[in-house]
Formats: C-alpha cells, sequence, structure tokens
C-alpha cells in the first residue's frame, strides 16, 4: 500500500519521484553532490526498504552506486506469549520472521509481514514512514494468514541540503511477545 500525504515534485534541495513500485529521493548537499535512494518492496513479504543509493557529483558523475539484495530491516525472532496458533507451534523457534523471511524461516514460502509506506514533508523535512506488521514464529501459517504481533515503524527523514539522512525504528507488540536476540 502506498499512500502519498501530498503530491511533491521538490521540496527545496529534496526532490522525490514516485510510483506504486518505487519512491526515489534526492537530497542535494551543500557541495552539489546528490544523494538518491531508492525504496522499494522486496522478498517474500514485499516489505518497503532501501533498495539502492547512488551519489552523483555536480556534474550527474556516478562516484558511488550500490544495491542491496537482503533485508534492512524488520527479520526478527518474535513469538507470542500466549495463544500460539500457528502451524509449526513448538519445532520453529529459530526461526526468523519479517524481513525477506517467509513461512518456511528462509526467503521463501507465505509471507510472514505485510508493509505500507507513506511520505510526509513538512518545513523542509521529508519523511518516508515504513510500517511493518509482523508474525511470531508461533503465529505464522502456511497459507499467510498468520496473526501479526509486532508493528515495526521505519522512519527515513532527510533535511533539505543536509547531507545524509536519519533512520529512526519503533517496534510496538500488539500483545505480550518474546523477541530473541
Amino acid at each position: 500500500i502506498v499512500e502519498i500525504k501530498e503530491s511533491i515534485a521538490s521540496l527545496n534541495a529534496i526532490r522525490i519521484e514516485q510510483t506504486e513500485t518505487q519512491i526515489k529521493v534526492s537530497n542535494k548537499n551543500p557541495k552539489g553532490n546528490t544523494t538518491t535512494i531508492v525504496f522499494e518492496p522486496f522478498g517474500v513479504n514485499n516489505l518497503w526498504q532501501i533498495k539502492e543509493i547512488i551519489i552523483e557529483d555536480p556534474d550527474g558523475n556516478i562516484l558511488v552506486q550500490t544495491s542491496t539484495s537482503t533485508d534492512s530491516v524488520g527479520p526478527y525472532q518474535v513469538g507470542a506469549v500466549n495463544n500460539a496458533d500457528g502451524d509449526n507451534i513448538g519445532t520453529a523457534v529459530a526461526d526468523f520472521t519479517g524481513g525477506c523471511h517467509g513461512y518456511n524461516g528462509d526467503q521463501t514460502g507465505s509471507a510472514t509481514a505485510s508493509s505500507s509506506v507513506k511520505v510526509n514533508s513538512l518545513n523542509g523535512i521529508l519523511d518516508v514512514v515504513v510500517t511493518n506488521r509482523i508474525q511470531g514464529y508461533n503465529t505464522r501459517k502456511a497459507n499467510g494468514t498468520g496473526r501479526e504481533i509486532i508493528v515495526e515503524e521505519v522512519h527515513y527523514v532527510f533535511e533539505s541540503g543536509v547531507d545524509g539522512f536519519k533512520v529512526n525504528n519503533f517496534i510496538k507488540a500488539l500483545e505480550e511477545v518474546t523477541i530473541k536476540l
């Protein structure tokens, strides 16, 4: 789900391009270099995350270009304390859910999380907010209808004309849970 709070063509030095499947945020720093962060849904769960980072000099020459093929947010070893109602109760304690991890504990099987993204802007600050709802290792089901037990909210905050960006991650339990570290 993509929710756009307002149509944003540019925000001073910040430029944004967005479609249903991609968000590109470009920010020019005081030296004239432009950093572009590309967000896309990724993995079996289609969670929105950073897919690519590109840094260009003032003439448009690429200085750095890197992409990822792994989950950068959201894989958890999390289980419900009460009402374990998943298909693999007691056998999947070590399995991750969320991130790129599906029902099988790896990058296969049905989804164990869902994701939405929205873009907010205010006073020269752009906030890309990704909300992930994640099932537990003991609440997931093979048919994809497992119970989501935590909500992860990741804010990617860009300030106009400032090099880099901040990432703030908030996790809220929807019920009593155990998180393995």
